[in-house]
């Protein structure tokens, strides 16, 4: 399940940038791994995302 927007007081871990900040998140598709949208350097609105390991 994909998720483009974090809940308030959850902490997912971004591999991207390894912190949990409270920002908009989405979830890679195949792995399942946590990346803030600003790290993947994407918009929220896309349906289907892979991270760059997975790619």
């Amino acid at each position: 399940m994909q998720k483009h927007k974090k809940e308030t007081g959850d902490s997912w871990f971004c591999i991207l940038c390894e912190e949990t900040k409270e920002e908009e998140m989405i979830q890679c598709m195949k792995c399942h791994a946590w990346i803030h949208t600003r790290c993947a350097g994407i918009s929220a609105a896309i349906k289907k995302f892979f991270c760059c390991n997975c790619r």
